[in-house]
């Protein structure tokens, strides 16, 4: 293993390194007839597969790896002069569209809320007062009498005499 080398190039240099040993270590025991050469040849061919399939995702993730790298490199450059007028002036319009949108959905939204507050603080005094109260009574104001007047300090006071509560019926 070299001193430099990343840790990806240094997996797959073990397991190539080992696949090699397996394979050799199989022809040697196939030489004397030993029942387990198919078996370690087998985990030889198991092993060159592995590598593979590592070699290409190692490779998959070093591309990926350097593309970002290229892209954050690109975004560290300072941009332009014009590039930020530009961006100014997008960020302001776009700002400005969306203030306008949020103040018509506040206002809505506003009215919709204080229109239900009132139907509800409305139908909830409704219902207390009849819970508190009762049923209004049905003689209040009903004239129990003849209307009657008197002269009081250069004036007229007149009064008509109504029922406080209902005569007991006969």
């Amino acid at each position: 293993m070299s001193a430099g080398a990343s840790p990806a190039t240094e997996a797959l240099e073990a397991v190539r390194a080992a696949c090699t040993e397996l394979e050799r270590q199989a022809v040697q025991m196939a030489a004397v007839r030993d029942p387990v050469a198919p078996f370690l040849g087998m985990t030889a061919n198991l092993g060159r597969a592995q590598f593979r399939l590592l070699a290409d995702a190692f490779l998959k993730l070093d591309a990926d790896h350097q593309a970002t790298a290229r892209m954050i490199e690109a975004a560290r450059q300072p941009a332009s002069d014009d590039e930020m007028r530009a961006l100014c002036r997008a960020a302001s319009s776009g700002a400005a569209h969306h203030a306008l949108a949020l103040a018509r959905a506040a206002n809505w939204r506003t009215l919709a809320i204080v229109a239900c507050t009132a139907l509800a603080l409305c139908a909830g005094s409704a219902w207390a007062g009849y819970w508190w109260r009762g049923e209004v009574p049905a003689v209040a104001g009903v004239a129990a009498g003849v209307e009657r007047c008197a002269d009081q300090d250069g004036g007229t006071l007149c009064w008509i005499p109504v029922w406080r509560a209902l005569p007991p019926s006969r």
